[in-house]
């Protein structure tokens, strides 16, 4: 009786595999494959199954889309051209990760900040020009809400061409003064071209309020810098950028029918004996054709 239901069991299940893969009957081993994976996905888990119902329960909780992921990552994880496509995205998806580190420098950020008479708690506003080329920022000046106040408000600005290092506290090993021992505070040193000899010999200092901030910030200075944002939130967006764009691309791929991603790239095939086609087909003149 065991042996009837657990066929029953299996065939109830390629039925439902069937039409949740929509497939034809050409598609027949695909279904058996799939179902063959669910079976031993359950069989071959941790949790110790003894009954039929166990076994009913468990399987629901594996559907074919379950199983088209787990290949999917199989698939990105040894497929070469897989590998190279997200080698070749990364430099594009890269760059929108510092783009969106640079809106939030534009979109200006209230500070705490020590005053560099009496060390006293002050508060510091600063936000990056549009062009990216200075920062304006002024001290002690009121935030209302959830508006901010313009680059006009602002009374004091540094080029951004002007900024020598972006120094975090906490990486630093000597002994720091007293108040400049957060975490979460940094310093920009600069030179002074740009500003007035009050401040001339002295940094700016920043202290956050979140580790959000001290991060967006701090690999948003970078990219001034011409470097790349590469704090751990900044890995874990362009983690999550890579992931999507390689979903996308691969969406459906698994339901082609026929289609079987290759292990390794194609060969390039060797370049023609002569270009006479070019002339042939009155293609524009380029200066790569010869």
């Amino acid at each position: 009786k065991q042996w009837y239901q657990r066929r029953v069991r299996a065939a109830q299940l390629f039925n439902t595999t069937w039409h949740e893969m929509h497939a034809k009957t050409s598609d027949f081993k695909k279904v058996v494959d799939v179902v063959r994976e669910q079976l031993n996905y359950v069989f071959r888990s941790e949790k110790k199954i003894s009954t039929l119902e166990e076994v009913k329960n468990t399987l629901k909780g594996v559907p074919f889309s379950k199983i088209q992921e787990q290949r999917l990552k199989s698939l990105e994880k040894e497929s070469v051209p897989i590998l190279q496509l997200r080698e070749k995205l990364r430099p594009q998806l890269q760059g929108l990760v510092n783009k969106q580190r640079l809106t939030i420098l534009e979109a200006g950020e209230s500070f705490s900040t020590v005053s560099s008479n009496r060390r006293r708690p002050r508060t510091l506003f600063c936000r990056l020009s549009s062009n990216h080329k200075t920062l304006h920022y002024g001290y002690d000046i009121p935030v209302e809400g959830n508006t901010c106040p313009t680059i006009d408000e602002l009374p004091d600005k540094l080029n951004v061409a002007d900024i020598e290092d972006v120094v975090l506290w906490k990486d630093q090993k000597r002994q720091r003064e007293r108040g400049l021992d957060s975490p979460l505070g940094f310093s920009i040193e600069y030179s002074h071209s740009t500003t007035g000899p009050e401040n001339a010999t002295k940094p700016l200092y920043f202290i956050c309020q979140t580790n959000e901030v001290f991060q967006y910030w701090t690999d948003g200075l970078n990219v001034l810098q011409k470097k790349d944002a590469s704090n751990a939130i900044a890995k874990e967006h362009l983690s999550m950028l890579l992931e999507m764009e390689i979903k996308i691309r691969q969406l459906d791929i698994l339901d082609i029918e026929g289609l079987q991603m290759p292990e390794q790239a194609p060969p390039v095939p060797p370049m023609p004996d002569n270009f006479n086609f070019h002339n042939h087909y009155n293609f524009p003149p380029s200066p790569a054709v010869k």
